[in-house]
């Protein structure tokens, strides 16, 4: 039943997660994918309508390390040739993995889509080191463009 929920996320990608990582790439953004994940979590990556959209993908379980580590965050910028400096890091939060970008000079972007619906209360606390807050990935291009910053994880 785990095995089938871990599944599941990956292969059943809401529209708007693809039309925006769509429209991401389109408009030419480089994106890294960085998980703290195990063999489990990702036993379906190879099959996720996701795969297509990333550049580099980085999992937990193949670098030995987690976030807020900076060996994950640094092996994604290897992966992609970019400096850890100027890329934007998109996540919600969680395990420090915010304050993880930011003590490598990412710009740290803080989506609270699934933290507004289920957990309101850690929005605030999970996001002390944001820079910039989007409810929805498809407001991540408008931090782009401001930024004109192309690498992000």
């Amino acid at each position: 039943v785990r095995q089938r929920r871990f599944d599941r996320a990956l292969l059943c990608v809401e529209p708007d997660v693809l039309d925006a990582l769509s429209t991401l790439r389109r408009a030419g953004v480089r994106l890294a994918l960085v998980s703290n994940a195990d063999r489990m979590d990702v036993h379906a990556w190879p099959n996720s309508p996701l795969v297509d959209f990333f550049e580099a993908v980085v999992f937990s379980c193949d670098v030995a390390a987690c976030k807020p580590d900076p060996a994950i965050y640094l092996a994604a910028c290897r992966a992609l040739a970019v400096r850890a400096e100027g890329c934007l890091f998109v996540g919600d939060g969680g395990g420090d993995e915010l304050a993880g970008a930011a003590a490598l000079g990412m710009v740290p972007v803080q989506l609270t889509a699934i933290l507004d619906r289920y957990f309101p209360q850690l929005v605030e606390p999970q996001g002390v080191y944001a820079q910039h807050r989007i409810a929805h990935l498809s407001e991540l291009s408008a931090c782009c463009a401001e930024r004109d910053e192309l690498p992000t994880l």
